[in-house]
């Protein structure tokens, strides 16, 4: 979750699309199934918005942090 949070913070991964390069680019993705790794990724980035540190964009389909 606190990697989810860096690197959306960052503007590193901003939409769907970003998140599935960078958990392909993970240490987690390689130990584990591909499809395991995108559900924890999009579980933290659910937990994430909930709690209003990230919010999701749906015009632009784009995560942002919070201020």
């Amino acid at each position: 979750t606190r990697a989810i949070l860096e690197v959306v913070a960052g503007g590193i991964v901003q939409t769907a699309d970003d998140i599935h390069r960078y958990v392909r680019c993970t240490l987690l993705n390689s130990t584990q199934p591909f499809q395991e790794v995108v559900k924890s990724a999009q579980d933290s980035l659910h937990w994430l918005c909930q709690r209003k540190f990230l919010e999701w964009d749906q015009v632009l389909e784009l995560y942002t942090a919070t201020p």
